[in-house]
């Protein structure tokens, strides 16, 4: 499975790409938008990680682009949501969509991305 990685914080890459190489998926991380936008349009993710603040970062960008919508095919396992997170605006819940709250911990994560 090929998974995108939208998290500014770059020390957590590596503890997440070690679960993901563990579960041996491919994996792009992403801490910049205009990457993540390009990985969405053209890598053809089979899942997305998004640390919910890295997205809030960019939101004009991505809702002026209309991400949301390209999003809504893609299952999303969310983290360091706020309470009451549902999902972002311009997308529709995909079915498979995971919400983590904030400090959930690597352990929950790396079990939401199955």
């Amino acid at each position: 499975m090929k998974v995108v990685v939208l998290d500014q914080v770059v020390e957590r890459h590596r503890p997440l790409m070690t679960i993901l190489a563990e579960k041996r998926h491919t994996h792009v991380f992403c801490a910049q938008t205009a990457k993540f936008m390009e990985e969405v349009d053209f890598g053809a993710p089979d899942r997305v990680l998004m640390d919910v603040p890295s997205w809030r970062h960019g939101a004009h960008i991505y809702k002026y682009f209309e991400l949301g919508r390209k999003l809504e095919e893609i299952p999303i396992v969310f983290y360091n949501a706020p309470v009451g997170f549902v999902s972002i605006r311009g997308r529709r819940r995909h079915e498979l969509d995971r919400v983590l709250p904030e400090n959930s911990g690597m352990e929950l994560l790396a079990e939401a991305i199955d």
